[in-house]
C-alpha cells in the first residue's frame, strides 16, 4: 500500500487597498465574511459531477477598502465554470492556477463590493469523465467516481450537500456528514455549520456492472480482474501479473494460496482515499488497486493473500514481507526489482514500527507517518531476507503457518494457539532462520523504549536456555519453561531455569542408575520430561524411576553375591521374575509397575539368606517327621490288613485324591511347572515371560493388607491384564518406530494367551449379550451399566471389555 495524501483547499480573497489616490493589491481575506453552501450532484451514468457554490459575501472592513472579486475553489479538471449574481446577472470568471486537486475561479464582482455591502454569487461547473492516471484526485467514468469535497467559507458558515442517484453503491469518507434518503431514493449526505478549517471529505461511488471483466485461472482458483471501461493498459498489466506473477509468488513463498478458491482484483481510486495505492480485504478475497500502472503495488496486494492477520499479528510484519516478496517476484519475472530507500530514523515522522499499527489518516502528520511506516517496513523486510536468504525465509514462514512452537521439543506436538506476533517472529527468525542481525534491527526500527528493556531480559534468558539445551543432550527443557520463554515471561523463565537445572541433575543421575542395570533410558521418559508443565510432579517421577532402578541394582547385587542359602531364598521369592518385570516396566514407561516389581525384587533379595535358611531348616524337619510317619503307618497298616483285608487300587486313588489340598490355582501350578520346563529347555522367551507373569500374580496376592492365595478366576484376570498391557505397549512401540520392542511385546502376549480360556466366538458373545439384556430387563442405553456387569461376569476372560461394550451398545441401540 503506497502512501498518498489528500490536500485541503484554502479560501483566498483579494482586497484592493485605496490609500489616497494610489491602489495596490494585498493577499488578504480579513474583513470579508463568507457564507458558502456547496452542492455536488453525481450523474454516474453520464460520467459527470455537477457542482454549485452559492456564496454570500459581506464587506466588514472600513470604507477605504473594497473587494473587486471573489475567489472560489473548483476541482482540477472542471469545465464550464460560470458565475452569476442572485438576480441572474452573468459575472466574468478568470481561471487561476492551482495544483492537482484544486484550481481557482476568480469571479469579477460588478459592482465592486463596498464597505457594509453584501452580495450573493452563484458559481457552477461540471467535472466530466477523466482519463485514467490523471494527476487529480477526482475520477469519473461509467463504472466509478471519486472526488473531493471543499468548504469555502468562514468557520461555522460553510455547508456541503452531496446527491447520488438511487441504486448506486456510494460512500462518503470524511468528517461529520449525515446520510439521508429522499422520497425518490436519492442518497443525500450533508454537513452544516462546518467549523474546522481543515475539514475534508471524499465521495466514492461505483457501478460494478459497468466494469470490464476478465477471468484468469491460477491452478484451480478463478481470479476475476475488473477494469474501468476503456482502460486496457491497466487490464492488460494486471491480467499478466495474475497469470505470471501468482505462480512465482506461490513458488517463492512455498505455500498454497491462502484464499478460499476465488479472488477479485478491481481497478479503483478508493485506496487513495485511505492513503494507499492498493487495498486487500482478506475476508472478502478482494483486492482494490489504484489505476497507476504499478506492478509492485499489484503483486504486493496479491501477496497479502498469504501475508495477513491470520499468519502474523503485526501490521509491519505483513507489510514488510509483502513488499519484499513482491520485489523478489518482479525480479523473477524479468522486471526491474524495486529496492527500499534508506530509513531516516531521525525524521520527524519516525516511530517504532510496533507503534505503527492502526492508521489515523485524519491526523495532521498521517501522510508522513504512513510513508515512513511503509518505507521502514520494506527496508527491514529486505534486510532480513537478504541476510538469511529466500530458502531460510521460507522455513521461517512454514514454521509460522504451521504454528510451530518457537521453543520446540522433539516429543511435544503442541502448536501456537494464535497468529505469530512480533516476539514470536523474532524467535523464529533466530531459531529457524538463523538470523544474527534480527535483534539489533528490532532495536533500531521495531521496539518502543519500554520494549528495549524486554530485549535485554530476553538476551539473558536465551543464554541460560541455550545452556540447558546443550546440557540436555537431545532433551529439550520441560514445557513449563518453554512456554514461559515463548510468551516472553522472562521473570518466570529465570525462576524456572533454576528448577530445570536441578531436574537435569536428577535426570543425569537417573541415566547413570539405568546404565548400571543395563537399561536404556526409555523414550517415554523423555516425552514425560519435555511435555511437563508441573515440575514438582516431574521431579517426583524422576525420583520414583530412579528408586526403581536402584532397587533393581540392589537385587542384581544380591543375586551376584548370593551364598547357598541366599540362592534358595532368591528362588523362593522369584527375585529373577521381579527383576525381569521391573526391567520390562522401565522400558515401557510403566513407572508404577516398575517401582512395584523393583520393590518386590529388593525385598526378596534383602531377605533371601534368612528365608533360604528357614526353608532348609523346615525341609529337614519335615523330612525327619516324614521318616517317623512311615514307620507308624506301616505298623498301623499291617494291623488293619490283618483285621479287614486288603483295599483295592481304585479305592486307594480315591482316598489320595480326597486328601489333596487343592488350595493353589491350577493355572498358577501350570505356570510354575512350565517355567521349570522352559528353564531346562533354555527357552528364553517363555522363561522370562512366565517369570514376569508369576511375579505379577504374586504382586497381586500381596496387594491387600494380608497376603493371600489367589483363586483361579483371579489368576486368569491377572493374566488377561498382562496380555492387554503388552499389546498396548506393542502398539506404542510401533507408533514410535521401535519395531523390535513391539515384536517382543507381541510375542510375550501370545505366550500368556495360551494359558487363558479360548475366546468366545462372535455368535456366542451375541447370545451372551442377549441373555444379559433379558436378565436385566434392559430397554434403553440407561441400562447399559447393569447389562455390562452381568455380561462381564459371564464372559470372564473369554472376551475383552471393548468388544463386549460395543455389542451391548449395539443391542441396546437396536
Amino acid at each position: 500500500m503506497l502512501g498518498r495524501a489528500l490536500s485541503c483547499a484554502v479560501v483566498v480573497g483579494l482586497a484592493v487597498v485605496v490609500p489616497g489616490t494610489a491602489a495596490s493589491a494585498i493577499d488578504s481575506t480579513e474583513g470579508l465574511r463568507v457564507q458558502d453552501g456547496t452542492t455536488y450532484r453525481l450523474d454516474l451514468a453520464g460520467s459527470v459531477v455537477h457542482v454549485e457554490h452559492v456564496a454570500t459575501i459581506t464587506h466588514e472592513m472600513s470604507a477605504e477598502y473594497y473587494f473587486p472579486d471573489h475567489w472560489v475553489p473548483v476541482m482540477a479538471g472542471a469545465v464550464g465554470v460560470t458565475a452569476t449574481r442572485d438576480d441572474g446577472t452573468v459575472l466574468p470568471v478568470t481561471m487561476e492556477p492551482g495544483d492537482d486537486v484544486v484550481r481557482w475561479a476568480a469571479v469579477d464582482l460588478r459592482p465592486d463590493l463596498q464597505a457594509g455591502q453584501t452580495q450573493t454569487v452563484r458559481v457552477t461547473y461540471d467535472l466530466p469523465a477523466q482519463e485514467p492516471r490523471n494527476p487529480s484526485f477526482a475520477q469519473v467514468n461509467p463504472a466509478y467516481a471519486t472526488f473531493p469535497l471543499f468548504t469555502a467559507a468562514d468557520p461555522g458558515l460553510g455547508s456541503v450537500r452531496v446527491e447520488v442517484p438511487a441504486g448506486v453503491d456510494a460512500s462518503v469518507v470524511g468528517d461529520g456528514l449525515q446520510r439521508t434518503v429522499d422520497d425518490d431514493g436519492t442518497q443525500v449526505w450533508t454537513a452544516d455549520a462546518i467549523e474546522d478549517s481543515t475539514w475534508w471529505a471524499n465521495v466514492v461511488a461505483r457501478d460494478d456492472a459497468e466494469l470490464v471483466e476478465e477471468l484468469v485461472f491460477f491452478n484451480d482458483i478463478g481470479v476475476t480482474v475488473q477494469a474501468w471501461p476503456g482502460d486496457t493498459a491497466w487490464l492488460d498489466l494486471t491480467t499478466d501479473l495474475v497469470e505470471r506473477g501468482l505462480p512465482v509468488l506461490r513458488e517463492t513463498i512455498g505455500r498454497p494460496w491462502g484464499t478460499d478458491g476465488r479472488l477479485t482484483v478491481v481497478e479503483t481510486s478508493t485506496p487513495y482515499v485511505y492513503g494507499y495505492g492498493g487495498w486487500y480485504q482478506h475476508e472478502e478475497s478482494l483486492i482494490e488497486v489504484g489505476d497507476a500502472l504499478d506492478a509492485h503495488v499489484v503483486l504486493h496486494e496479491m501477496s497479502h493473500a498469504w501475508f495477513n492477520h491470520e499468519l502474523f499479528d503485526g501490521r509491519w510484519i505483513n507489510e514488510a514481507l509483502a513488499d519484499e516478496v513482491a520485489a523478489v517476484t518482479m525480479a523473477e519475472l524479468g522486471m526491474e526489482r524495486p529496492l527500499p530507500a534508506p530509513v531516516d530514523t531521525g525524521s520527524a515522522a519516525a516511530l517504532p514500527l510496533n507503534a505503527w499499527e492502526d492508521a489515523d489518516l485524519g491526523a495532521p502528520d498521517a501522510e508522513e507517518t504512513e510513508e515512513y511506516g511503509y518505507g521502514a517496513s520494506f527496508w527491514l523486510g529486505h534486510a532480513l531476507v537478504e541476510e538469511i536468504g529466500v530458502e531460510a525465509t521460507g522455513e521461517v514462514l512454514a514454521a509460522a503457518w504451521d504454528r510451530d512452537p518457537t521453543y520446540p521439543a522433539d516429543t511435544d506436538e503442541s502448536r501456537h494457539p494464535h497468529a505469530i506476533g512480533w516476539q514470536g517472529f523474532l524467535d523464529l527468525l533466530e531459531g529457524v532462520g538463523g538470523s544474527t542481525r534480527a535483534t539489533q534491527l528490532y532495536r533500531d526500527l521495531v521496539v518502543t523504549d519500554e520494549q528495549q528493556a524486554l530485549l535485554d531480559e530476553r538476551a539473558q534468558a536465551r543464554e541460560a536456555y541455550a545452556a540447558l539445551v546443550e546440557r540436555g543432550a537431545g532433551w529439550a527443557p520441560p514445557a513449563a519453561l518453554r512456554d514461559a520463554m515463548a510468551a516472553w515471561r522472562f521473570d518466570d523463565a529465570q525462576a524456572l531455569t533454576r528448577r530445570v537445572t536441578k531436574l537435569l541433575s536428577a535426570r543425569e543421575a537417573l541415566d547413570a542408575d539405568l546404565a548400571a542395570i543395563d537399561v536404556t533410558t526409555p523414550a517415554s521418559l523423555q516425552r514425560t520430561f519435555e511435555t511437563s508443565t508441573d515440575l514438582a510432579a516431574l521431579h517426583g517421577t524422576l525420583v520414583d524411576v530412579r528408586g526403581a532402578a536402584r532397587s533393581v541394582a540392589r537385587a542384581d547385587a544380591a543375586r551376584a553375591e548370593a551364598g547357598p542359602l541366599a540362592v534358595v531364598g532368591l528362588a523362593l521369592h522369584d527375585v529373577d521374575g521381579d527383576v525381569a518385570a521391573a526391567r520390562t516396566a522401565l522400558a515401557a514407561g510403566d513407572w508404577e509397575g516398575a517401582a512395584r516389581a523393583a520393590d518386590a525384587a529388593d525385598a526378596g533379595a534383602s531377605g533371601a539368606a534368612r528365608d533360604g535358611g528357614l526353608l532348609v531348616v523346615l525341609l529337614v524337619a519335615l523330612a525327619a517327621a516324614a521318616s517317623s510317619s512311615v514307620v507308624v503307618v506301616r505298623r498301623r497298616r499291617r494291623a488293619a490288613l490283618s483285621a479287614a483285608g486288603t483295599v483295592t487300587g481304585n479305592d486307594a486313588a480315591s482316598t489320595a485324591s480326597a486328601g489333596d489340598d487343592g488350595g493353589m490355582s491350577q493355572t498358577l501350578s501350570t505356570l510354575t511347572a512350565d517355567l521349570t520346563t522352559a528353564m531346562k529347555a533354555r527357552d528364553e522367551l517363555r522363561r522370562d515371560t512366565l517369570r514376569q507373569v508369576i511375579a505379577a500374580v504374586r504382586t497381586e496376592a500381596k496387594a491387600g493388607d494380608v497376603e493371600r492365595e489367589l483363586g483361579e478366576d483371579e489368576v486368569l484376570q491377572v493374566l488377561a491384564r498382562e496380555v492387554k498391557k503388552r499389546r498396548d505397549t506393542a502398539e506404542t512401540y510401533t507408533q514410535v518406530g521401535a519395531t523390535d520392542r513391539a515384536a517382543r511385546e507381541t510375542a510375550e502376549a501370545e505366550v500368556i494367551s495360551t494359558y487363558l480360556p479360548a475366546r468366545l466366538t462372535e455368535a456366542e458373545l451375541e447370545a451372551l449379550v442377549r441373555d444379559a439384556v433379558a436378565e436385566v430387563g434392559a430397554t434403553s442405553m440407561r441400562d447399559m451399566g447393569a447389562v455390562m456387569k452381568v455380561a462381564t461376569e459371564r464372559a470372564g476372560t473369554s472376551a475383552d471389555g471393548r468388544t463386549l461394550s460395543t455389542m451391548v451398545r449395539q443391542a441396546l441401540a437396536g
